[in-house]
């Protein structure tokens, strides 16, 4: 009999702890339970088993097979959406639950990080604090169908926001237009919201950049993390080609470009930045009088050893 899980082998291995033989059980055990019109599990079996049957229409079969497909694929979307959504409603009530025991540990004159990273090893500092903040956002459980993840990050978007709901707002702004009863497909929908806040976030970098390109980019699957913000940033004060980058990173199937050009900068860009600090220390006196002899002293001997490599190099 397996010993049971310590809360030191849960939160070594990533905070779960569910059981194999119950996970492989309750596998074996699902015969459809999660799909909106399960009958369509046993019009597979029945069109698996009539197939190789003698004198059948291969054209008919083939139909029948695509339109059982279809209606297999459209329920196991659906029944995918109302899982993330089912779960964005349940982290939000965990998060409620977050918040209460925080204000008892609190109470109990005790730091609630530390006691939460001793007592709740099965749940990570990053999750309890995403939880307890969609769980603080007034109607957020409006916006469970969008997962726990996007809500977090328009939440994180909006909350200094003023107005009674900052979410609506904000894709109001970008004109997404939402209702709950509204048609149209929700990948669509998710799609809007991701460039919104990817639009959002490289405005707070202080970005330039087409948002024509940056959703070119997302439709070939390419995410603006912060990590590929920073270096847009970078690109920026250097001068670089950003679209250029992206072209590069989407034809790398979202992989840093094998281009140098975030390793470092051209001689020709260094120069400039060299003589404009330089034009800057002549116009201060005050960085004048700091200069000394060995300062000038030094810079010669750097000039003229580059003088002699380029002059080796030519000969």
């Amino acid at each position: 009999m397996p010993e049971k899980n310590t809360a030191q082998d849960i939160q070594r291995f990533s905070f779960d702890s569910t059981s194999v033989e119950d996970l492989v059980q309750n596998i074996s055990d699902n015969d459809g339970e999660y799909l909106s019109n399960p009958e369509v599990l046993e019009h597979i079996d029945a069109f698996v088993e009539s197939a190789s049957e003698e004198g059948v229409n291969i054209t008919e079969k083939l139909e029948e097979g695509k339109s059982i497909l279809m209606d297999y694929v459209q329920q196991e979307q659906m029944s995918h959406n109302i899982q993330i959504g089912v779960f964005g409603n349940y982290a939000i009530r965990v998060g409620k639950l977050l918040h209460i025991m925080k204000v008892l540990v609190r109470k109990n004159f005790m730091n609630w990080g530390a006691w939460a990273q001793v007592n709740l090893p099965f749940i990570s500092s990053r999750t309890r604090q995403k939880y307890m903040l969609i769980a603080e956002t007034e109607n957020a459980h409006e916006y469970a169908f969008l997962g726990v993840e996007r809500l977090a990050h328009l939440i994180a978007e909006t909350n200094d926001s003023d107005e009674d709901n900052p979410i609506s707002t904000f894709l109001s702004n970008h004109r997404i237009t939402f209702e709950p009863d509204q048609e149209g497909g929700i990948a669509r929908f998710k799609f809007d919201v991701d460039f919104a806040l990817a639009v959002n976030r490289i405005a707070k970098a202080d970005v330039t950049i087409d948002s024509s390109i940056v959703r070119n980019a997302m439709v070939q699957k390419i995410s603006f993390d912060n990590s590929l913000i920073k270096a847009l940033a970078l690109l920026q004060s250097r001068g670089a080609d950003q679209e250029q980058y992206l072209r590069e990173l989407t034809e790398n199937r979202g992989k840093r470009p094998p281009s140098n050009i975030l390793e470092g900068e051209s001689f020709k860009r260094l120069t400039v930045r060299y003589v404009k600090n330089i034009e800057t220390v002549l116009s201060d006196q005050a960085l004048l009088a700091s200069i000394t002899p060995e300062d000038i002293a030094m810079l010669d001997e750097k000039l003229t050893a580059l003088k002699e490599k380029m002059t080796a190099a030519t000969v």
